[in-house]
């Protein structure tokens, strides 16, 4: 294996929720689009709750630079990518949702433009011309759907705008779950 760029170190973290029978699977893409980078890394993989053997999946397949944090509480995505900030040891952050809509080769597109433009942070976003999803033709049309309703909806945008500044200004503190495990891979 090359030497790393010892300059940086990534940390990803990827909640899971329901994906019991991808997730071994889906980390390893995502660890063999890491191994390809020039930095040092970890995966950080967030089980949000116990709500199927996901967890036992990571755990048997012991893959490394992989470390698990789980607790048993569904409390959702934002939830568990917050968690995994809290555990991160890198200077740069990322996450990736667990389910693989966003193809791995990203990764190390979005690490140049980082270095390119001295960005603080840079945005990955499935609505960008570029972007290359790949959903059903139901799903197309719900996503739409709900991106012009979000877009019609301004009044709401400016509310939660508000209530987001509001609650990040008030609520600083992440309280961690007293039944979390954290298992390194």
């Amino acid at each position: 294996m090359d030497k790393k760029n010892v300059s940086h170190f990534l940390t990803l973290i990827v909640p899971v929720y329901r994906q019991e029978k991808t997730i071994v699977h889906n980390l390893l893409l995502i660890k063999k689009a890491l191994d390809a980078i020039r930095y040092d890394y970890e995966i950080l993989a967030v089980i949000d709750g116990k709500v199927d053997n996901s967890f036992e999946r990571i755990k048997e397949a012991k893959i490394e630079k992989v470390k698990i944090l789980f607790y048993g509480e569904n409390r959702g995505k934002s939830y568990a990518i917050r968690l995994g900030m809290h555990h991160a040891k890198g200077d740069y952050v990322m996450f990736m949702d667990s389910g693989m809509e966003i193809d791995t080769s990203g990764i190390s597109m979005l690490l140049e433009h980082m270095e390119w433009y001295n960005a603080d942070i840079i945005v990955g976003s499935k609505r960008h011309p570029a972007s290359q999803v790949k959903y059903s033709l139901s799903r197309k049309i719900l996503s739409y759907g709900y991106y012009l309703f979000v877009k019609l909806d301004t009044l709401a945008i400016f509310y939660r705008t508000f209530i987001l500044r509001y609650y990040s200004s008030t609520h600083q503190r992440l309280i961690l779950p007293t039944d979390l495990q954290i298992i390194e891979g």
